[in-house]
């Protein structure tokens, strides 16, 4: 899925003059669907995808800016994952979400050890 702005409506660009590119790594489809609708109503271009597989794969083709990361994904755990992309975009901010009630501080290290941003 690929999302982009109403007409006439700007957001952060790139420095050549274009969006923000944001990749969503997200295997529910509401919750993929209600984050590229809303990144895209601010400008930003999205592309979103279910699984770990083709997560990596479109990290490659499409260039993000930065990637939203569901932890939970199927078929292949979130840190290994996260490492992946890590490796192939050093720089490219990676945003985890999570659906675990684990809110202590200690995860919130060992998250940010694993490579994570936010």
């Amino acid at each position: 899925m690929t999302a982009t702005s109403p007409e006439g409506h700007t957001g952060l660009l790139r420095p050549e003059g274009s969006p923000v590119r944001v990749l969503i790594v997200e295997d529910e489809p509401a919750m993929a669907e209600l984050l590229s609708t809303a990144l895209g109503y601010e400008g930003w271009q999205t592309r979103s995808v279910g699984d770990a597989g083709t997560a990596i794969q479109a990290a490659c083709e499409f260039g993000p800016d930065v990637v939203v990361l569901d932890m939970m994904l199927p078929h292949l755990d979130g840190p290994t994952v996260l490492r992946k992309l890590r490796t192939d975009l050093p720089g490219v901010p990676l945003l985890v979400l999570s659906a675990t009630a684990k809110e202590d501080v200690e995860d919130r290290i060992a998250g940010l050890l694993r490579g994570e941003d936010d």
